[in-house]
């Protein structure tokens, strides 16, 4: 938690965590404070979560102390995070540290491609337990893309046809 990069202080305090998570789960809560001093830890995590230095872009300072908030919450208080994704008319609901850094982790991987695997990907929504893929009713009835420029240039034409009907009636009455 000590490193220069942002992202590797989240990740650590995501982990540590993430850490007390299955901790708590497995009702060895004290193991984990066995291992780390609690008071230790809080003041740093504190500390992290009202970061002010100048040095650091405002961007980073922002998202660091947002993520070391809820990190924070997670040690203390034992609170799981509670972010949503939505993705066509389904939502995932990230209720837990180790969804939240499995969906992370493959985000990571996945990029501007997450939603579609998450709709369509049957590991994907059985890691997430989202069930079965849903029928996608307005699929069918876009049409394909070259059926639309079919329908498109045609609606385009009569309006080019009515657009030139009227401007032809309009030289032709003061004539």
């Amino acid at each position: 938690m000590q490193s220069n990069h942002v992202m590797m202080r989240i990740t650590a305090g995501e982990t540590i965590a993430l850490f007390f998570e299955i901790c708590r789960s497995e009702e060895s809560e004290g193991l984990a404070l066995h291992l780390v001093s609690k008071k230790e830890l809080v003041d740093e995590l504190s500390q992290l979560a009202t970061d002010s230095n100048k040095f650091r872009a405002k961007k980073d300072r922002r998202h660091q102390r947002s993520s070391f908030r809820d990190i924070l919450r997670a040690v203390q208080n034992g609170e799981s995070p509670d972010d949503m994704i939505k993705f066509g008319s389904e939502v995932l609901y990230l209720d837990t540290w180790t969804t939240k850094r499995q969906y992370s982790n493959l985000k990571e991987i996945l990029n501007t491609g997450m939603n579609f695997h998450l709709k369509e990907n049957s590991l994907l929504r059985d890691i997430f337990q989202l069930g079965p893929a849903l029928l996608d009713s307005n699929r069918n009835t876009k049409g394909s893309h070259f059926e639309r420029h079919l329908y498109n240039q045609a609606v385009f034409k009569a309006r080019s046809k009515a657009r030139g009907k009227q401007r032809d009636k309009r030289t032709g009455f003061g004539t």
